[in-house]
């Protein structure tokens, strides 16, 4: 699910139709990647290269990592949901695009199909790990970027096709990912890992060893691209209405609209012989899916936010996947109890007094004594920075209760001013713990409000 800034559970589906063809994915921030009949050599090493390493930023539990494209450097989300590399409209003014075709996209909901362009023959680079002959998708509607709602420059994402020719190791703790030729991988590095088969489908990973409560061998996506914990598509017996242990959420962006659900929480998941309890859960309504080819048997997806735990290592070539507890196995789930989902639009003019003391001259007379006249100047700093609008106010939550409004723009959060903040730093303020007062000042058409409210579990 490539989950977004302060969106920590973004997602689109999208049909790609190309002539008579209808290929379709969901990318949410998980991406469903479509099959594509293409043949590529993909991803190779320098003759002299054993395999190679590359540092990444983590924010809300998503892989960024810097790719070229076309010697144009730019940054990427690592999604395994992803089976084609995608490439966002904003991003091809600096490149040069090569072998181009058209293609349509047709939006979640029977909306209006949206333009975009096939691109072959492009030389894309990770690390030492080059493709001389990459073909990418190039996507022009702007709900496709997630960088609003990351608060970080993306530019595209890139999922199978990286993976497929690597033993590819993602430490989630160091944010470092290993890349190895599957020659030279020595089993003596999963040393600790416990490893389970691993199932390619239409280029996307697949794992059968997860039991949520008490049903077992669900066959899951593993979705580096969803910030979430676990996504699952049958509702049963998970939620009650009469307990009412969940609350109705915004769970990303289709092409036609948003796309809502439930979020909850089981009491229990295993991944293999992991356990972990209290697992935040999202469910998401019928009508989101109803345009996706899934395989029949799939249950949901495991994300990211149970990833991050493990280092993982993924072994394409021989269908297998190993993971090794790292120190945020003990780490609680935590949501967002604020209700609020954020995001960069435009940008705000800030203006900073700085007064500076200037002695101008001596004065005997000043109270009877002699002394120095002082004239205090005022002087501003003057700087751009981006805007921070409320695009989702979730029902009945904390933010809704105090009529916080999707428009309303963020001006200090507990007094700091909310230019000091990472948007995902502010989701997990908004994470934090029960009770916590949160203070808001906020511009709504020109004028300025004060609301207040205190962090609340909704489940």
């Amino acid at each position: 699910m490539i989950s977004c800034d302060n969106c920590p559970h973004f997602c689109k589906l999208i049909a790609l139709k190309n002539n008579t063809r209808h290929i379709l994915f969901l990318v949410v921030f998980t991406l469903f990647g479509p099959t594509f009949l293409w043949s590529q050599t993909g991803f190779t090493l320098p003759k002299d290269s054993k395999g190679g390493k590359i540092k990444f930023e983590l924010v809300n539990n998503l892989i960024l990592l810097p790719v070229e494209v076309n010697n144009v450097k730019l940054s990427f989300v690592l999604d395994t949901g992803v089976s084609s590399t995608l490439l966002f409209g904003a991003a091809k003014d600096s490149l040069q695009l090569k072998q181009t075709s058209k293609v349509m996209f047709r939006g979640l909901g029977g909306g209006d199909e949206v333009e975009a362009i096939k691109s072959n023959g492009n030389n894309i680079r990770v690390g030492k790990a080059v493709d001389k002959e990459h073909s990418l998708y190039v996507v022009f509607n702007e709900d496709l970027n997630f960088s609003h709602r990351m608060g970080v420059p993306i530019h595209g994402v890139l999922g199978y096709d990286f993976f497929k020719n690597f033993i590819v190791s993602i430490n989630y703790q160091k944010k470092i990912i290993r890349y190895d030729a599957p020659e030279y991988f020595r089993k003596k590095k999963l040393k600790g890992f416990e490893t389970y088969p691993l199932f390619i489908n239409k280029r996307r990973p697949f794992i059968n060893n997860v039991t949520v409560n008490n049903e077992a061998n669900m066959l899951m996506l593993i979705d580096t691209g969803s910030s979430d914990g676990v996504w699952v598509f049958k509702d049963d017996d998970i939620t009650s209405e009469k307990s009412k242990n969940y609350f109705t959420d915004f769970l990303g962006l289709g092409l036609s609209g948003s796309i809502y659900g439930k979020r909850s929480r089981v009491n229990e998941v295993k991944l293999g012989s992991f356990s972990f309890e209290d697992v935040n859960v999202a469910i998401p309504n019928n009508d989101a899916l109803v345009n996706t080819r899934m395989l029949e048997e799939r249950k949901g997806s495991i994300g990211s936010q149970i990833m991050k735990r493990f280092t993982v290592v993924f072994n394409y070539p021989n269908d297998k996947v190993s993971f090794k507890k790292n120190s945020y196995y003990d780490d609680a789930f935590y949501y967002n109890m604020s209700g609020l989902t954020l995001e960069h639009i435009g940008v705000s003019l800030i203006k900073n007094e700085i007064t500076n003391t200037n002695a101008l001259t001596r004065n005997a007379e000043i109270g009877g004594n002699g002394g120095t006249l002082f004239s205090l100047i005022p002087t501003y700093d003057i700087f751009i920075a981006p805007a921070v609008v409320v695009a989702d106010v979730g029902d009945n939550s904390a933010a809704a209760l105090v009529d916080v409004r999707v428009g309303d723009k963020l001006l200090q959060i507990n007094g700091k001013p909310v230019y000091e903040f990472k948007l995902h730093e502010i989701t997990s303020i908004f994470s934090s713990k029960e009770g916590k007062l949160i203070n808001l000042k906020l511009e709504r058409n020109g004028v300025e409000l004060k609301k207040k409210f205190f962090l609340k579990k909704l489940f």
